[in-house]
């Protein structure tokens, strides 16, 4: 058999899991493919192998895996920057400033999205790779709606580095900070994660009121100061809940 027609056959196999109730035994997936029992244990150990699907606590019977859920959840992420990008764009010309989206992953934060300054010198993150939370406001927004338990686990597994005088190295101060932060809806840092730096980051939750990703701006402090802050607050926050409502009208 061809290597697409192997293909084919897997995802059809797959796609099985999603129209009829798990856990599914060989039996029944024999019957709905027309294959032997022999084949559909060759193409099921193949996706056991890759995470697709696992098997069940009944013997001869299999549910979907765990990479399914990271197949959905990446779909879900790139529905989120799409609704998020138009907003992001506004407020990158509105403020001059880099936008950024960023997201959790793990115990650490990554940026998701991010729309350039207009500004020479300018304050943003690499796509994909991973930064403190404890750390400026980007990082503590995502912090901050966690529960105790998960706050914890991230102290525990990575640690509270110091990055500059400023940053908050104490697990107690941190979670006083992070009680603020969710109380206010958004977080302000200065030289927390780098030296000379300014951040304001806001949440964007889904229709549950839970936490999908956060919005901010990083602004060189000699430009900070020349600003009004306020207006800039106001400006990260509103356009998070605008991205918001996208979410929740999309029902995601």
């Amino acid at each position: 058999m061809a290597s697409s027609a192997i293909l084919e056959k897997g995802l059809e196999l797959l796609s099985l899991f999603t129209k009829h109730p798990s856990p599914i035994g060989i039996s029944k997936l024999s019957t709905l493919t027309n294959l032997s029992t022999s084949t559909i244990y060759r193409y099921l150990a193949t996706l056991k192998a890759q995470g697709y699907i696992k098997a069940d606590t009944k013997p001869g019977y299999y549910r979907l895996g765990l990479k399914i859920l990271e197949l959905a959840s990446a779909i879900k992420r790139e529905s989120n920057i799409s609704l998020a990008l138009p907003v992001m764009e506004t407020l990158a010309s509105q403020t001059g400033e880099s936008v950024l989206l960023c997201g959790r992953q793990g115990e650490r934060g990554v940026c998701l999205e991010k729309i350039e300054g207009k500004h020479n010198l300018r304050v943003s993150y690499m796509y994909g790779v991973p930064f403190h939370l404890h750390a400026g406001a980007t990082g503590k927004v995502l912090l901050a709606y966690l529960n105790d338990e998960e706050t914890e686990q991230v102290i525990r597994k990575v640690g509270l580095p110091a990055f500059t005088e400023n940053t908050i190295t104490d697990p107690e101060q941190l979670k006083a900070d992070l009680k603020e932060i969710k109380r206010a809806g958004f977080a302000v840092s200065t030289s927390e994660m780098h030296e000379g730096v300014v951040a304001i980051a806001a949440p964007i939750l889904n229709r549950r009121e839970r936490l999908e990703a956060d919005l901010s701006i990083g602004i060189p402090i000699h430009r900070f100061a020349q600003c009004d802050s306020a207006n800039l607050i106001e400006l990260v926050v509103s356009s998070a809940k605008e991205i918001s409502e996208k979410l929740k009208l999309h029902d995601i």
